[in-house]
């Protein structure tokens, strides 16, 4: 099929596939607004719904910044272990002047 057959005067012809779509389309509808109305009428379980995704968004970003840094101290260590000149060089003036403003 090409984009002539289906495209016509600006609408898509009626296909298996677009009534298909629309069907679930309005049923995504129905659903959004039956939980946006449930949220509505109970204010305390729309708190509690809000506060526990607050809380697993901010676990999830504890767990993540853990891991990256740990897997970038990791790195930061091999590198260092393989005594590449440059950045053995580099790495070592930001240990040093990371160490005088501690000071």
């Amino acid at each position: 099929m090409s984009g002539e057959e289906e495209w016509s005067g600006g609408e898509i012809k009626d296909s298996p596939w677009l009534s298909r779509l629309k069907v679930l389309s309005e049923k995504v509808n129905r659903y959004a607004v039956a939980e946006m109305l449930a949220f509505k009428k109970s204010p305390v379980r729309t708190l509690v719904v809000v506060f526990l995704g607050g809380l697993a968004m901010g676990a999830g970003m504890a767990l993540g910044l853990t891991v990256f840094s740990g897997l970038s101290i990791i790195f930061v260590q091999e590198i260092i272990e393989l005594e590449l000149p440059l950045i053995g060089e580099v790495l070592a003036e930001v240990v040093e002047v990371t160490e005088e403003h501690l000071q």
